[in-house]
This record gives C-alpha cells, sequence and structure tokens, in this order.
C-alpha cells in the first residue's frame, strides 16, 4: 500500500510535467494542454487523498489494520523508506503546485508531508521501545509516553521556527497544532499515568518549547507579530 501511494503521487507528478511540456509545444498537443492539467490537478488530488489514509493508517504497523509485527530489519527500513519518499514526493507535489498557482493543492500536498513525517516520528520511536511488534499497549508510568511527547514537542517546534523562517502560514498552523496537541497529551494523559520526575519533566520540557517556539517564531518572522499569525500596522511618521 505504502508503494502504491508512492507510485500514485509520482504518476501525478509525470501528468503534470506532461502539462506543461504540452503547453509549451505549439505545433504538436498544445490543443488539449489544458485539458491535460486539469486530469494533472485531478489527479494530484486524488494521489494526496490516497497517500493521507495510506500514511496515516492503513500501511502503519501499529495502529493500522494488519496486526502481525513487521517481518525483520529488511521490511522495517523498506517500510520506512517508502514513508520517507511520500514525504519527499507530497514536498516536491507543493513547489509544482506553487509554481502553477494552485494555492489549494500546494496547502493540501503541505499538509499530508506534515502529517506522513508525524507518522513517521510517531513509529520511529515505538519501534524503538517494542522492535518489530508494536501492537502491545502502553503500560502504566511507562517511560515511552514521555518519549512521545518529546519527540512530538521538539516536531512541533521545528516547524514552527522553519515556518517563521521561511514565511509559511500553513506551516506555522500545523506547528502550532502539533504542540498544542502535545500540550493536551501531557495534562490529559501524561499527568495520569507518569510519576515522579518523568511526570515534571514531561510538563516542564514541552512549556519551555511553547515558550521558544513563541520567541524564536516572532523573532524570526521579523513582522513584530505573535508567531507571526498576524501583522503590526506600519508606523505613522
Amino acid at each position: 500500500m505504502a508503494a502504491y501511494a508512492v507510485a500514485a503521487l509520482l504518476g501525478a507528478r509525470l501528468l503534470d510535467w506532461a502539462a506543461v511540456q504540452a503547453s509549451l509545444r505549439a505545433w504538436t498537443i498544445s490543443p488539449i494542454a489544458d485539458l491535460v492539467r486539469r486530469v494533472a490537478v485531478v489527479s494530484a488530488s486524488a494521489a494526496i487523498v490516497f497517500a493521507a489514509l495510506v500514511f496515516g493508517l492503513a500501511a502503519s504497523p501499529w495502529w493500522g489494520p494488519i496486526d502481525r509485527p513487521l517481518d525483520g530489519a529488511g521490511a522495517t527500513a523498506l517500510l520506512f523508506g517508502l514513508y520517507a519518499a511520500g514525504a519527499a514526493v507530497l514536498l516536491w507535489l507543493v513547489r509544482m503546485a506553487e509554481a502553477a498557482g494552485q494555492a489549494g493543492l500546494a496547502r493540501a500536498a503541505r499538509v499530508c508531508a506534515v502529517l506522513t513525517v508525524f507518522a513517521i516520528l510517531t513509529l520511529v520511536v515505538r519501534l524503538g521501545f517494542h522492535g518489530y511488534d508494536m501492537r502491545p499497549s502502553l503500560q502504566e508510568a511507562s517511560l515511552e509516553t514521555w518519549a512521545f511527547s518529546a519527540a512530538w514537542g521538539l516536531y512541533g517546534f521545528a516547524l514552527l521556527v522553519f515556518a517563521a523562517a521561511r514565511r509559511e502560514a500553513d506551516l506555522r498552523w500545523a506547528g502550532l497544532v502539533v504542540l498544542l496537541a502535545t500540550t493536551a497529551k501531557i495534562f490529559l494523559f501524561d499527568m495520569a499515568r507518569l510519576e515522579g520526575v518523568v511526570r515534571a519533566g514531561s510538563f516542564l520540557a514541552v512549556g519551555a518549547l511553547l515558550l521558544a517556539a513563541a520567541v524564536l517564531a516572532r523573532r524570526l518572522s521579523g513582522d513584530g507579530s505573535v508567531l507571526g499569525f498576524g501583522r503590526k500596522a506600519p508606523a505613522e511618521r
């Protein structure tokens, strides 16, 4: 399924390339260039939806439908490689859509890429604690739940800082959502399951990340706004 998702994304990119080539050759197939481009947009949209379903659910060895462990290091490397390839092609589709002025398609591909990387990160943490069989449930007072909070918090922080530096509103919102989801997990889940130093460390670490993200995003955005989501009016002379 992961391989099919990557193939679908590559096929959508190939169709877009064909549409561009059609528009550049006035003496061959330019009359159908608009049709080819419309087909490319529809194909890309369908491929993004399919990739989101596959990388978000169908291909997951933890929360997906296949209830059996991964078949060794080779299968694990293949699965994570396909996840990474899917994220890379999605980012390629983002550039394609932006060049064509298709803001909606670019936003959808960007969000899908963010979710795919989030899934990779989550599965890597799970693999580190459970090995090839990721199905067993979390145990009480487990260090694993803290590891998820730490990884998600760092990921949200990185998204916010990168988005502020690049002035990408979609990534800013994605980073903020990840940080808020991590904070909610800490209050609703970690506080009930963790104890002692690990519990306090989880709370303080995410608090520090939220504060650092707000300060750095404001500084990097360079517009004086909180997290760069708005802009100050220019001062009157």
